[in-house]
């Protein structure tokens, strides 16, 4: 995988465009087809926006519970994750996301076709941050969480998204960037029994 390391974290990993779409995962290759397809494509001016983990406070059922938990249960005081708490990602909140494309569609022709752009806010985000949130809404002590799960093999890495392209020629300012704030909205909504099982 292309990219460099983090002084300040060593085991992480900060990912350009220049990274391949191939990180270890069955589940990527129709993204990699998808994304040559529109900046190869000879009479239209393809963009590639490769999107962060997008969330919202207004999601029913947020992908920040399924892709993390195999199951939580407040009144038995279980909390089933997958992986480990240090598997992370870059998330971007639906609400920069429209921005994002809206700066694309308005952006000179020639600085964007044929590129690809990292849209994710500033935020780093880890399984364990979000899982201690979701105890804390539901009244479990963190500590008796439960890692055991296997998670798939893409998100047993500890990879993060430059957006620093997408600031430098589409002006992209995300806004949002405490994805942590909007747990407690998200249970509320969601999960209001404080009970919920993922496949």
């Amino acid at each position: 995988m292309a990219g460099y390391r983090e002084a300040a974290d060593p085991d992480s990993t900060l990912v350009d465009e220049a990274a391949p779409l191939d990180w270890g995962n069955e589940g990527v290759e129709k993204f990699q087809i998808q994304e040559r397809t529109v900046l190869q494509f000879p009479n239209v001016i393809g963009v590639a926006l490769r999107m962060g983990f997008t969330y919202s406070d207004r999601a029913q059922h947020s992908g920040l519970f399924s892709g993390i938990f195999k199951k939580f249960d407040k009144a038995a005081g279980v909390i089933q994750a997958k992986g480990a708490p240090r598997v992370a990602w870059s998330p971007i909140h639906l609400e920069d996301l429209g921005p994002a494309y809206a700066a694309v569609i308005s952006a000179e022709p020639s600085a964007v076709k044929g590129q690809a752009f990292n849209v994710c806010g500033d935020e780093k985000v880890d399984n364990g941050m979000v899982a201690a949130e979701v105890a804390k809404v539901l009244g479990i002590d963190p500590a008796k969480i439960d890692w055991s799960s296997p998670l798939w093999s893409i998100a047993n890495k500890r990879v993060f998204m430059d957006n620093s392209k997408a600031k430098r020629v589409l002006g992209f300012k995300p806004k949002f960037n405490n994805a942590a704030e909007y747990i407690p909205t998200l249970m509320a909504s969601a999960y209001p029994s404080g009970v919920a099982e993922f496949s």
